[in-house]
């Protein structure tokens, strides 16, 4: 008689040990998921993992009482045995799980409503569309940057001179050698040393 009923207390207890050891694994992996996930996608799978866990974990506690309940009461009526109370863990696991379990029904009354309006094709359709804005953003900036870049080569070099720089035809590099060489300018003046340039006609 004694040995069944402590041999039942010992597998309540190694499955109470187990499930919420496992419990808070699967807890753990949720919220994991939660916080690298959008809660869009992510949330329902969640959110019933910390429900499931909570239930899973409140249920073996009240059946861990249940039954060392009804193992020393059968102990009491074979010999005289003194009924022990429950002690603190108990009140702690029980107050672990229904923490948990209310938890989880807050975090999906606040998440549930985002789930159940996600759309995965509108979704992957603005991710699409975001991807070809940035895209664009990219290309005119680029473009920007050419034309800089191009303005900034301005203004063209003549003859392999920079602006000012003193070359054959005088200090200023962009003058026409026509102008230095007694040719015409380019109103068709003559110019040259000793040669003034023609008046323009007057009317």
């Amino acid at each position: 008689m004694r040995c069944k009923e402590y041999s039942k207390i010992y597998v309540v207890n190694f499955a109470v040990l187990f499930v919420t050891f496992f419990g808070c694994l699967l807890s753990l992996i949720g919220m994991l998921v939660g916080c690298f996930r959008p809660l869009r996608r992510a949330g329902g799978i969640t959110y019933g993992l910390l429900l499931f866990c909570g239930f899973a974990m409140l249920v073996l506690n009240v059946t861990w009482a249940l039954v060392t309940w009804n193992a020393f009461t059968n102990l009491g009526e074979s010999a005289w045995y003194p009924y022990p109370d429950l002690a603190i863990g108990w009140f702690l696991h029980l107050y672990g799980s229904l923490t948990m379990l209310i938890s989880a029904r807050v975090f999906g009354w606040l998440v549930m409503p985002l789930v159940r309006a996600f759309d995965p094709e509108e979704e992957d359709l603005q991710q699409r569309k975001d991807k070809l804005r940035m895209m664009n953003f990219w290309n005119r900036d680029r473009e920007q940057q050419q034309c800089m870049m191009q303005q900034q080569q301005l203004p063209v070099q003549v003859q392999g001179m920079h602006p000012g720089q003193y070359g054959a035809y005088g200090n200023n590099a962009y003058e026409y050698p026509m102008a230095q060489e007694g040719g015409a300018n380019i109103y068709g003046a003559p110019m040259g040393p000793g040669l003034a340039p023609m008046e323009a006609p007057r009317v």
